[in-house]
């Protein structure tokens, strides 16, 4: 039985990110698209989760074969910490 490989890509709804769902999509990836506003991609191979780079947690990440880390916090206003980025990232 030959499985089709699962990919997350993190940032899904980002320039890059949603370029990336559509074309592993069309590969035949089984697609996890981890993105702040969950959408419907009307695509049985694509799975949508919520996620919030400032607060990471271990939800879809279980038997994925490959990862892709598109998201980023851009570091705007007094109240941001500028590790976020490098701090999320490690947690991923």
């Amino acid at each position: 039985m030959n499985k089709n490989p699962t990919i997350i890509i993190t940032g899904s709804s980002g320039f890059i990110g949603s370029y990336l769902v559509s074309h592993f999509s069309k590969l035949g990836f089984n697609v996890r698209a981890f993105q702040r506003k969950v959408r419907n991609y009307n695509n049985p191979l694509i799975s949508c989760f919520h996620f919030e780079l400032a607060d990471v947690q271990d939800r879809g990440f279980q038997g994925a074969d490959y990862l892709v880390h598109c998201a980023y916090q851009p570091i705007i206003g007094r109240n941001r910490n500028p590790d976020i980025n490098i701090e999320s990232t490690k947690q991923i």
